[in-house]
């Protein structure tokens, strides 16, 4: 089991875009704005919520990120940001988030998928398999995603299909060296 102090959490107020902070040992609560938290050091355990929005994590030489990816986090580079933040990637994990089954957008989400060579099937997206593209385009070799769809499971929470939601909760830390 998992134990560690609810205290010792540390998020960030997600704003849908690509800011990053740096997590630190002494860090707890909402220590600013940004949809991605990077870990460097073992002890600090870095959270994101998400409904709709993917959770991406992302594992490397320096140390683990997590962020938080909707479409607008997607286009801005979120997933990037995480990637460039632990140093050499190793693998990657994308987890449950809404699907093209259930995502129909407007155009405008659409001609920004086409402008950042993201997949796009007529009126829907896939935030899981535009973060998988864009893990791969970054170097990642190893990507595993969750095949969930949030609005389709009932076991999720889904802003999509419920109009009002709860958050999944997101979470990493790095283990101490043995």
């Amino acid at each position: 089991a998992l134990s560690f102090d609810p205290d010792r959490l540390v998020m960030a107020n997600q704003v849908h875009g690509a800011s990053l902070l740096n997590v630190s040992p002494c860090d707890a609560g909402v220590i600013g704005a940004a949809d991605v938290l990077a870990v460097g050091t073992s002890g600090p355990i870095a959270a994101i919520l998400t409904a709709d929005c993917a959770p991406v994590v992302v594992a490397g030489d320096d140390g683990i990120a997590i962020a938080h990816a909707g479409w607008r986090g997607l286009i801005a580079g979120a997933i990037e940001r995480a990637v460039e933040a632990v140093g050499r990637p190793l693998a990657a994990w994308v987890g449950p988030c809404i699907h093209s089954c259930c995502y129909k957008v407007g155009p405008d989400v659409i001609e920004a998928f086409t402008r950042a060579e993201l997949p796009a099937e007529g009126d829907r997206v896939d935030p899981a398999r535009a973060a998988e593209a864009i893990l791969r385009r970054a170097g990642v070799e190893q990507v595993a995603a969750a095949a969930e769809c949030t609005s389709c499971d009932p076991r999720y929470f889904s802003y999509r299909r419920d109009g009002v939601t709860g958050r999944q909760a997101g979470l990493v830390a790095l283990s101490p060296p043995t």
